[in-house]
């Protein structure tokens, strides 16, 4: 995403106004106080974060004092800091007489810890305050502050249009793709960091409508230990590259067929609004955007990829309101993911689980959960009949991609405790389809090429004509699959 931030050169005026403003932070100025939303929002984000019971906690930005009791209550030590004084008096009388408590006033970039001081490090909508220099200066600091395996947490603002100054106030919004690049470019010693999950604000999104407010949370990791299957999948939909997939499925469609398969299969979900539905793989939004919209149902979309992440939030930032409070995104491994049991309705997934090893482990956390009587819905790449080429097994290793065929699939589901199982091979549909969508890209070309080259309008076409042709051999089909959890569990 292109960003409109002024020069680094401006990171000294910036600091030097946070400093001298002895008023809230920044994240106050920007977020509205609203003693509902701060309430609702504290239970949603102490419940985002790893178990930091008898922990050493760095919170930064701690003036706000949204989480300070919270958080004083369950630590081992807690270390305050804010450019303001972060208590009043009758807060100091609570909590600075205890003796784990810490608390300190300064300019977040003088700050000076020990290595390995803290297990986690909140930051409470403060990084909006700095510069590009100045940020990335303290997540150096903050990575040498953490302890192998810590965590930084950060709650902040976030831009989903691009960045931005506020010449009146010193603030610098960033997206969250901006702040994920940030935070992989970190290092000191053999030590990085790793983002491993991210969402919208759940509270914003109910209350206000409102995506920007989100939550990120990084670990600190040794540079050989970084989740090789992550990188892949982020490499592999690069932003350029979702955006010229679209070319090729329709605006905000990832999966086979775009809106006109997406329609066809909810159609047979018997969606009814107030229903919550699980879209994994969500990629840039289409599927959860258009159940919201026809079925008024509420969607909660995750994918593994942070451009898909941050692509969907930038999408529901222009939805008219009631459509943004139907709609939240999260970024994760949905293996690490621990919905509580019966959060669904429906769990729906349109060719994303392909990428992923461990179906058997995924799909015994998705019948817990649905719902009793809940549907699951899949759609995915599988395994032909004939044996694959040594050129596809090439291709399938280099893109992430674990197969099976359509049968193996359905028995996964089986044993998994799931009834009702459906297993269709639709690699005849899946052929059409792909036949139907290569012709229409190919006379699109001369606008295809006013924005991208040759190159990647032949490779495009190239990775589509392949599909076909794996097809055609019975090499790769589609399955498409329905299964329900038992309504006596």
């Amino acid at each position: 995403m292109a960003t409109s931030l002024r020069p680094d050169t401006d990171d000294q005026r910036r600091t030097k106004l946070v400093k001298e403003s002895q008023s809230p932070t920044t994240g106050d100025m920007i977020v509205t106080a609203d003693a509902g939303v701060d309430e609702a929002e504290r239970e949603e984000v102490l419940a985002y974060l790893p178990d930091f019971r008898g922990k050493k906690v760095l919170l930064l930005g701690s003036g706000s004092r949204r989480y300070t009791e919270a958080l004083a209550q369950l630590v081992g030590h807690l270390t305050l800091a804010d450019h303001t004084q972060p208590f009043d008096d009758s807060s100091k009388a609570t909590n600075l007489s205890q003796d784990h408590i810490t608390s300190m006033c300064g300019n977040v970039t003088e700050l000076e810890f020990a290595a390995g001081s803290f297990d986690l490090v909140f930051v409470d909508r403060l990084l909006t305050s700095l510069g590009d220099d100045d940020l990335t200066r303290v997540l150096v600091r903050i990575l040498d502050w953490l302890t192998p395996g810590g965590y930084l947490f950060i709650l902040e603002t976030c831009d989903l249009r691009s960045g931005h100054w506020c010449p009146d106030v010193p603030t610098a919004f960033r997206s969250p793709l901006q702040y994920f690049k940030m935070l992989q470019a970190t290092t000191s010693t053999q030590a990085t960091f790793t983002p491993i999950r991210a969402k919208c604000c759940l509270s914003y999104i109910q209350h206000k409508g409102d995506p920007s407010q989100v939550c990120i949370l990084a670990q600190r990791v040794n540079k050989d230990e970084i989740e090789r299957y992550k990188e892949a999948i982020n490499i592999r939909y690069s932003q350029s590259w979702i955006f010229q997939l679209e070319w090729m499925l329709g605006h905000t469609w990832n999966s086979t067929g775009g809106e006109a398969t997406t329609r066809e299969f909810c159609l047979g979900l018997g969606l009814v609004p107030g229903q919550r539905v699980l879209d994994m793989g969500s990629g840039g939004g289409g599927s959860a955007f258009f159940m919201a919209r026809y079925y008024g149902v509420h969607v909660h979309g995750v994918d593994l990829s942070g451009n898909m992440f941050c692509l969907a939030l930038q999408r529901q930032a222009t939805l008219e309101e009631k459509l943004r409070k139907r709609v939240q995104f999260e970024m994760m491994n949905i293996l690490e993911a621990d919905y509580p049991a019966g959060s669904f309705d429906v769990i729906y997934s349109r060719n994303a689980i392909l990428h992923i090893p461990q179906k058997a482990e995924l799909f015994r956390k998705i019948k817990v959960w649905l719902k009793p009587g809940g549907t699951l819905f899949i759609t995915d790449y599988c395994r032909g009949t004939a044996p694959p080429s040594q050129e596809m097994l090439d291709f399938y290793k280099k893109a992430s991609m674990n197969l099976v065929t359509v049968d193996e699939y359905g028995e996964l589901l089986r044993s998994a405790g799931f009834t009702e199982v459906v297993a269709e091979d639709r690699g005849q549909q899946f052929h059409q389809i792909t036949k139907a969508e290569l012709h229409a890209f190919r006379t699109r070309r001369l606008a295809f090429l006013q924005e991208y080259p040759q190159e990647d309008f032949d490779h495009l076409l190239n990775i589509f004509s392949l599909k076909i042709t794996r097809l055609e051999a019975n090499q790769q089909t589609w399955g498409v699959f329905t299964a329900r959890k038992a309504s006596d569990m």
